[in-house]
């Protein structure tokens, strides 16, 4: 698991890996593996050690965190509503609806 951490790999790299593994080559996942460690290291062997630097969930952590900052910005905005829509001076969002500029 050196390896693996020293490329920055997160729990959510690990499960991911999991379930390409399962979905690529068809191998089934026993629940309770009775050696887990094993597994994993045929897994990690399975993705290779020379593409350790292409993190499985790297894109759904950046997706994930490119909402979070979007909602946030949408939060932090006086100009919008919660929803990203740009606000008349009533405080009703504006017609023709635009969306905000963040």
């Amino acid at each position: 698991m050196a390896a693996p951490a020293a490329n920055n790999w997160e729990s959510a790299d690990i499960n991911q890996l999991m379930t390409d593994y399962r979905g690529i080559t068809g191998h089934w996942i026993a629940a309770e593996p009775r050696q887990p460690i094993k597994l994993l290291a045929g897994i990690l062997k399975w993705h290779g050690a020379e593409n350790l630097a292409d993190r499985p969930a790297a894109a759904i952590l950046a997706q994930a965190a490119e909402a979070r900052a979007r909602r946030h910005a949408i939060a932090e905005c006086t100009r919008c509503s919660e929803y990203g829509w740009m606000l008349d001076s009533a405080g009703l969002e504006a017609e023709p609806a635009q969306k905000c500029t963040h």
